[in-house]
């Protein structure tokens, strides 16, 4: 006799499902917070490739490469910390140095820091689609 075979094959698959849909929903979105609706979006990004080529596009918000996750900020880490932290998009001029591990945020009041960006919102999203930050030099958000 098999272990998994006939009805009990199928109550697995679906339980399998289940369980993977509910994390999978629960990994990519977060409800809007107080202190999200406390901030504001970039509108319009000019991204610069490592070629030089530059292009001004409709932000949209930052996630993975299934979804977006914010509009309004972007999880980075502090150094040596496990532990995400909220960076404010509306607080950062540009992101440039960018690397496969970090960036260097320059922020609005003139201070800079290289901050790890976690794997889940390493992806820009555009009003004409979406892309890694790594493949850019540098990103930087104008005042509406």
């Amino acid at each position: 006799m098999k272990l998994f075979s006939g009805p009990w094959r199928l109550l697995l698959s679906l339980g399998a499902i289940g369980f993977l849909g509910a994390v999978g929903a629960n990994s990519f979105t977060q409800p809007a917070s107080t202190s999200d609706r406390e901030h504001s979006s970039p509108a319009m990004a000019r991204v610069i490739w490592p070629n030089g080529d530059s292009r001004t596009l409709s932000f949209r918000g930052v996630g993975c490469a299934i979804s977006m996750c914010s509009r309004v900020r972007i999880q980075s880490k502090i150094k040596d910390s496990l532990a995400s932290h909220n960076t404010w998009l509306d607080a950062v001029a540009s992101i440039s140095d960018i690397t496969t591990q970090d960036a260097l945020f320059l922020f609005k009041d003139g201070s800079a820091r290289r901050l790890p960006i976690v794997a889940g919102n390493r992806f820009l999203y555009f009003g004409n689609g979406k892309a890694e930050i790594g493949r850019f030099k540098s990103v930087e958000f104008l005042d509406r």
